[in-house]
């Protein structure tokens, strides 16, 4: 694989990592496994990584297995959720549900912030922070007591513990 000098990540190798030749650099497959690489860093910052044989003698491992959290969320204000994605995916969050709530104000759904081509870059940079590789699923629920009375127990079973944090519980 040859990561252009452009790549973000061919500039943090040739930058932060400076592999010296024949090391190898930790890599993960989004959705895959662990393992890692040799690298190389090319005239020009490219970067070649170069993967040996598959299999289990080739290190590839599957990650440790994400903890069972999954996230029920009003949509909090865009600015704040852009920077809460790249954190829930590291602390390995395997569901995000956003929905609505009585002091959502309405158009926050109608913000990029929404859309996976913005979201997903900043998930993958938590997984990177983290060493996942399992990005977490997102659902936008744009009812929330529906969702709760016909969903949620089908997606987390009554069974498993469930904790509500609310912010005005406690208040004097």
């Amino acid at each position: 694989l040859l990561l252009p000098s452009t790549d973000r990540r061919a500039l943090h190798v040739a930058g932060v990592l400076r592999p010296e030749p024949g090391a190898t650099i930790r890599i993960g497959v989004v959705g895959g496994g662990v393992g890692r690489v040799a690298a190389t860093v090319l005239e020009g910052g490219a970067v070649q990584l170069v993967l040996g044989k598959l299999g289990p003698e080739s290190g590839f491992q599957l990650p440790p297995e994400t903890p069972h959290v999954e996230l029920l969320l009003a949509m909090p204000r865009p600015k704040v959720m852009m920077r809460l994605w790249s954190v829930l995916a590291q602390f390995g969050v395997r569901r995000i549900i956003l929905t609505n709530a009585c002091r959502v104000e309405k158009p926050y759904f109608a913000s990029h912030v929404l859309n996976p081509a913005k979201y997903t870059p900043e998930l993958i940079e938590g997984l990177e922070q983290a060493c996942g590789t399992q990005l977490p699923d997102v659902r936008v629920e744009m009812r929330l007591k529906p969702f709760v009375e016909d969903v949620l127990d089908e997606l987390c079973p009554p069974d498993v513990q469930r904790l509500l944090c609310h912010p005005g519980e406690g208040r004097r």
